[in-house]
């Protein structure tokens, strides 16, 4: 029966009593805590705990090995991950692994040695940025050596390949099929102290030959309802990053709104990143390029893209700059992009990092892949990540607050004269609901002057539904401080 008040769990009857019900749409003044949680797309080794294309929350790197295989891509990446969680706090990290491939082929390197030592030592070599060593003793030849580190590498079951040696040439195959292994580095040496056994030399040649990547289709498949806001990708061929592109596109729209975005990284020259960079336009991936980084792509990627998450969920506008992404070896000094090249880069919508004086990889610009608009012109709108991030955090706070306070409410016009205390809507409340969020959302940094746009705001019972209420937000995102220009004009 209509009355001037109504409750959501006590009738009108006759019976008569004392009926109090604890009604909840007003508790929440809080503005809202945006869930985000990671998701690391990896590789498992056959007979893995965790079945493939299952999403399984991970606590650290060794819960992960115990479950998607020891030295496998996911576990080191989530190695990785571990670090950046011990400088920056926890991260909410689940884990979707795929079987290799079974037409793929696994990279492999090798590493070649010569002569005899005539001075005991230490023999040390880095894989993918791993220092792995073993004793060095006078007399021993170079397959004695070869058969001493070759026992070494697959000592450290972390590691996310194998060593077979014979005689005197150590061929280091990746744990996994697929291009991820391509390009991972071995070495003897980073750090200019570094240095060979007297009476031995060294020939390494980096991982390469690995061919058939995952299909990525069948991973995202597997998390169609869920949001991942930040997705963890070592896979970069094209037609892994269409599928994702396309997944991420439709997640982003106003009916799904479960955001994600993708991080990649690739290792490669100038021209190379810059054609890859200029290949690709989307706003929902964000691709690190550097060349020569002795710590393997996916987890340097890893540590990378968790960096980013840390500073995001603290505060989307906050400028992705000037943070250390721990774990990563720097390239070394011949092989850092120069400024210039930075600029180059970032035109073609790859991400840079610098190093500082202590060889920390530190963050300096990132961007998405977004370059231009459907029509061909360059368009910034969704270029800096910061800048989507903080727009999907304006999106989400809305949406929070209107269903929040109006969960069930009837629809009248504004002229209405209808009891106060009835749970309704009008359209010029929902319109001074959401200002009011607004100025809310400037004091702490999302949006500035609000104000300044307040005649923008467009609020208007629909003509086609009139269960619905159209609205138009002009928020004025904010921005980061990265440059500051000016001129010293002295007098003498």
């Amino acid at each position: 029966m209509p009355d001037n008040m109504t409750y959501m769990t006590i009738p009108i009857g006759r019976t008569g009593g004392v009926f109090i019900e604890v009604d909840p749409t007003k508790a929440v003044t809080s503005l809202p805590k945006m869930p985000r949680k990671v998701l690391v797309l990896g590789q498992r080794l056959p007979g893995a705990q965790v079945p493939a294309l299952t999403p399984d929350r991970q606590q650290n790197g060794e819960s992960t090995a115990q479950a998607h295989g020891r030295g496998s891509v996911s576990h080191v990446m989530m190695m990785a991950i571990d670090k950046v969680k011990a400088m920056y706090g926890d991260i909410d990290t689940w884990v979707v692994s795929m079987d290799d491939l079974a037409a793929g082929v696994a990279a492999a390197g090798t590493m070649t040695f010569t002569g005899s030592v005539t001075r005991a030592g230490t023999l040390q070599v880095y894989v993918g940025g791993v220092l792995v060593r073993c004793a060095a003793t006078v007399g021993d030849t170079a397959a004695t050596l070869a058969s001493k580190i070759t026992a070494a590498i697959n000592l450290n079951t972390d590691l996310p390949v194998a060593a077979v040696a014979a005689g005197a040439v150590v061929t280091v195959t990746c744990t996994n099929k697929g291009e991820v292994g391509n390009g991972m580095e071995l070495s003897y040496r980073y750090y200019d102290e570094d240095t060979l056994p007297l009476g031995i030399r060294l020939t390494c040649l980096p991982l390469s030959g690995g061919t058939g990547n995952p299909d990525v289709a069948a991973a995202l498949a597997s998390i169609a309802d869920e949001q991942f806001y930040t997705i963890i990708m070592p896979f970069t061929d094209s037609a892994n990053l269409t599928a994702v592109e396309a997944d991420m596109d439709g997640r982003w729209g106003g009916m799904s709104m479960k955001t994600g975005h993708v991080f990649t990284a690739i290792n490669g020259s100038m021209s190379t990143l810059t054609t890859w960079g200029a290949a690709r336009n989307s706003p929902h991936c964000t691709t690190w390029g550097l060349r020569g980084s002795p710590t393997w792509s996916p987890a340097r990627l890893a540590a990378f893209a968790a960096t980013c998450e840390a500073s995001g969920a603290r505060h989307p506008a906050m400028p992705l700059r000037s943070l250390e992404v721990p774990g990563v070896k720097a390239p070394r000094p011949k092989d850092r992009f120069s400024r210039s090249e930075r600029e180059l880069l970032l035109i073609d919508g790859i991400s840079s990092t610098i190093v500082d004086s202590g060889s920390k990889v530190i963050l300096e610009c990132v961007i998405t892949n977004y370059q231009k608009n459907t029509m061909g012109f360059d368009d910034e709108s969704l270029l800096r990540l910061e800048t989507k991030w903080t727009v999907d955090y304006y999106r989400y706070a809305h949406r929070q607050n209107i269903a929040l306070k109006f969960p069930r409410c009837i629809l009248v016009d504004d002229d209405t004269n209808i009891s106060p205390d009835l749970p309704h809507v009008k359209a010029s409340m929902l319109q001074a609901e959401c200002y009011a969020l607004d100025k809310r959302l400037e004091y702490v940094g999302i949006i500035e002057n609000p104000a300044k746009n307040k005649d923008k705001y467009r609020f208007l019972r629909s003509e086609a539904d009139k269960d619905r209420v159209n609205a138009i937000l002009p928020p004025n995102i904010t921005n980061q401080f990265v440059t500051f220009a000016g001129a010293v004009q002295y007098q003498l």
